[in-house]
């Protein structure tokens, strides 16, 4: 049996057939709600948000209007911590919690797109 917190044989594997790729792990027994934010604060901070909305962009509008857009506007907040150095940031996302998801998509849909 496969220990699902030692990854070494399929990372063995993998690497063979996909070297410098990046690789997510989902087993049964992780909470998938969790790995779900994960996955998506990860595809964020790669820059590859981007292409999913421009290529999935009914995929993308839906993963943002059931409730992950606010959840990345909040994600923001909580990672720039009040600091002046964002002041803008901050002020543009404090906004944007105050209008509904489906109106910031209609205007700047690029707004969801980046994680710092």
């Amino acid at each position: 049996m496969l220990d699902r917190n030692d990854y070494a044989f399929v990372n063995k594997a993998i690497n063979e057939h996909y070297p410098d790729y990046r690789y997510v792990y989902v087993s049964t027994y992780d909470d998938l709600i969790k790995k779900r934010e994960e996955i998506v604060w990860s595809l964020m901070q790669g820059g590859y948000m981007t292409y999913i909305r421009q290529n999935f962009p009914r995929q993308f509008n839906s993963l943002m209007v059931d409730g992950f857009g606010n959840k990345i506007i909040k994600e923001r907040l909580a990672r720039w911590n009040n600091k002046a150095l964002y002041k803008f940031l901050i002020e543009e996302n404090e906004r944007a919690l105050n209008v509904p998801v489906t109106m910031i998509l209609s205007q700047e849909p690029a707004f969801f797109d980046y994680m710092p």
